[in-house]
């Protein structure tokens, strides 16, 4: 009778709701969605709190803005500074419209760091209607990606248009109908237009959506990615001369550099200094890559068959994405041989979250590890991510400030390394003339053409010790703005080789040190004392620009 009462009861009902999985799906997606909305406003308090705190532009966004401020459109696309010419257009249009103050310009990265917020959101509701619930834990409140996502380059919007293609093709994948097709290829011209790092990675999501697309045995995939990418590599065409152009300088950049001080590099990045978010992601990495149910062999949030088959494209396109957008990433460092910054991995830091939400979102075991990573990262990440919101760029404007208020006209100001002139062109208002060591023609943007002609020349510094020379006996002061090194006592400075046709191995690093050496040797033994000068103000300031200022007074033949 018992048996009868509880058959009666069930009649009609999903198996799945007698065993409670129902109820459970349920309370995991109400989780997921609270976690969701609070990770979203936290990371809109954070972007607010940057935009109140970065301070003025530091060298790197000074050099943005002095070329996308240009007298000329065509200087802008004949010089090169680290990004497609189209975001320096964007750039422009904006200071045009709000001016060129810090605050206007701070208000344009913020909007790059909610245009990436906003497409977290949007691609992976395009691609398999998730939530992000890694890409906001470990990307949107990632510290790294809140300090140089907002800064003004091109890192913070150009890695939206790579979440947005993401989301594209990962809908291509499942659907390669005409709207997808449409719709991938205008993202994949967007993102390679705003960011030169995205190429290789936007091949690497091409990829993925071609296995995908193989697996399923949908060949109209493999000839729409092959037409989309060779639609966006004819649109760098046009960028393609001054891209070459810097061949004749890029070496002095180049650097020992392999696998293995790449990805120690992208693991710091990713982990921010905090071994615990190393863990979480490594551990969130091995799940998704770890087989699992497919959402084919049971009934999911979408009961057709048709449904159950995009969630099974989608979560192949994200397998394959995952290492395939890490392995793009090693590939263009090793080709481009720079020193491999933290910005450089904003882009593969978001294309790999992307992928894990995919891919653990295809079953109620991988959501629940999802939310739990989540859940863990934001707790770990939410000091850190607020106490260096509030970090600012540089202290060059105090620096400059001092030296406006205190500086006669007859002073003269000199900065070591010469990069810090970029940032003293945008900040100075003093009528003392000022130089850098070595002396360069061009401060606007970071002129390492000139560098190589420096580099060339034996005595390079020797007009700095000649101006240095007429002040200091003319009676006046030399203000020193950096940070120099000072050989011991009775050690002269190294001198190294010119290098009139720098190869590779020829860095320009060394000779910035021996440059900096020399001018210190030089001020020991003709300067007075030098004089600390406090530059005030309060607060964090990032160590890529926190400069000293010193003041020197009286001549010693």
């Amino acid at each position: 009778m018992a048996r009868t009462r509880l058959s009666l009861r069930t009649a009609g009902r999903p198996a799945t709701d007698v065993l409670g999985s129902v109820p459970f799906t349920m309370r995991l997606q109400r989780a997921e969605g609270a976690t969701a909305l609070l990770l979203t406003l936290f990371a809109v308090a954070l972007h607010l709190r940057r935009l109140v705190s970065a301070g003025p532009l530091w060298r790197d966004e000074a050099a943005a803005f002095h070329l996308a401020t240009a007298p000329t459109l065509g200087e802008v696309i004949a010089r090169h500074e680290s990004f497609p010419p189209p975001f320096f257009f964007l750039l422009r249009i904006w200071a045009s419209a709000f001016g060129g103050s810090d605050a206007a310009l701070r208000t344009f990265g913020l909007v790059a760091g909610l245009a990436l917020l906003a497409a977290l959101w949007g691609g992976l509701r395009q691609a398999g209607g998730t939530m992000p619930l890694l890409g906001l834990a470990l990307v949107a409140i990632h510290p790294t990606v809140v300090l140089y996502g907002d800064s003004l380059r091109g890192y913070g919007l150009g890695t939206a248009a790579l979440l947005a293609a993401c989301g594209a093709f990962a809908r291509l994948a499942a659907r390669p109908d005409r709207r997808s097709v449409l719709v991938a290829g205008a993202a994949a011209v967007v993102s390679v237009q705003l960011l030169f790092l995205n190429v290789p990675l936007l091949g690497a999501i091409g990829l993925a959506a071609c296995g995908a697309g193989i697996v399923r045995r949908r060949p109209a995939v493999l000839l729409a990615v092959a037409g989309i990418g060779a639609v966006a590599a004819l649109s760098l065409v046009p960028w393609a001369g001054s891209v070459l152009a810097t061949r004749t300088w890029s070496v002095l950049l180049h650097v020992p550099l392999g696998p293995r001080e790449i990805f120690l590099a992208m693991a710091q990045t990713a982990g921010s200094s905090i071994p615990t978010l190393g863990w979480i992601w490594l551990l969130a990495i091995v799940a998704a890559l770890t087989p699992g149910p497919s959402p084919a062999s049971g009934r999911g949030e979408n009961d057709s068959d048709k449904g159950n088959d995009r969630r099974v494209d989608v979560r192949l396109f994200a397998l394959f994405a995952l290492p395939l957008a890490i392995l793009a990433q090693w590939g263009f460092l090793e080709l481009l041989r720079y020193p491999p910054r933290p910005w450089y991995f904003l882009p593969v830091l978001a294309v790999v979250a992307f992928g894990l939400d995919l891919r653990l979102a295809g079953s109620p075991h991988g959501r629940g590890v999802r939310l739990a990573a989540a859940v863990l990262a934001a707790l770990v990440l939410a000091g850190p991510a607020w106490s260096r919101a509030r970090v600012r760029m540089t202290n060059m404007d105090r620096v400059a400030a001092e030296i406006s208020a205190q500086a006669a006209p007859q002073d003269l100001v000199v900065l070591s390394p010469w990069h810090y002139g970029v940032s003293y062109e945008r900040n100075h208002r003093s009528t003392a003339r000022w130089m850098t060591a070595p002396e360069l023609a061009d401060h606007r943007i970071h002129r390492f053409d000139l560098v190589k002609e420096a580099m060339a020349r034996p005595n390079a510094l020797r007009g700095v010790f000649q101006a240095i020379k007429r002040t200091l006996r003319s009676g006046h002061r030399v203000w020193l703005v950096g940070r120099l090194r000072m050989p011991p006592p009775g050690e002269r400075a190294p001198i190294l080789p010119p290098a009139p046709r720098p190869r590779s191995g020829w860095h320009e690093a060394p000779y910035a040190r021996a440059w900096s050496l020399q001018l210190g040797a030089f001020l020991r033994d003709h300067a007075g004392p030098g004089e600390p000068v406090p530059v005030g103000g309060t607060g964090p300031v990032h160590g890529y620009e926190n400069v000293e200022l010193r003041a020197y007074r009286g001549w010693r033949p």
